[in-house]
């Protein structure tokens, strides 16, 4: 008696976890989620006929998984050197406007808690030439570019 009353009171838990669920899936959703909702009915059922009790109160936890750990260092070493260089596309297309072109910029970016980009450090190389006539103009304009930033504009030899 008391196993049909289980089997009764899972249908009928189910049966409203399944209406629930179809009444705030989105039209597009409801073939696709009436299937699994069935699906899940039809395993509590036989769970409960079978006599074996489903646990699914087990905890999975990405971080333990090494794999997922390299993933995403090698996903956030990729957004870092993709960033920096589109912003090093920007300052030297900045720098071409006002007819300024360095020898090298190297921009240093990293993720914050939030894992947003910030542009730690910029450092544009200018020539020995270029330097002395140039320096300044660089400054502002990496000043405007990048106002939270550690900026230096450096001659080189």
């Amino acid at each position: 008696m008391d196993a049909v009353r289980n089997i009764i009171f899972t249908a009928c838990l189910c049966a409203v976890i399944s209406a629930m669920v179809q009444m705030i899936s989105p039209e597009r959703m409801k073939k696709e989620l009436g299937l699994i909702c069935s699906l899940v009915l039809i395993i509590c059922i036989a769970a409960q006929i079978a006599g074996t009790k489903i646990n699914i109160n087990k905890s999975f936890s990405i971080e333990d998984n090494s794999d997922y750990q390299e993933l995403s260092e090698e996903y956030n070493q990729m957004i870092l050197e993709q960033s920096e260089s589109s912003i090093e596309s920007g300052v030297s297309d900045a720098l071409a406007d006002e007819e300024i072109y360095p020898e090298k910029i190297i921009i240093v970016c990293t993720l914050d808690e939030y894992n947003y980009v910030k542009t730690d450090k910029a450092y544009v190389y200018l020539s020995k030439d270029d330097y002395e006539e140039k320096a300044e103009k660089v400054q502002v304009v990496l000043d405007e570019l990048l106002p939270e930033s550690e900026t230096e504009v450096i001659c080189s030899d």
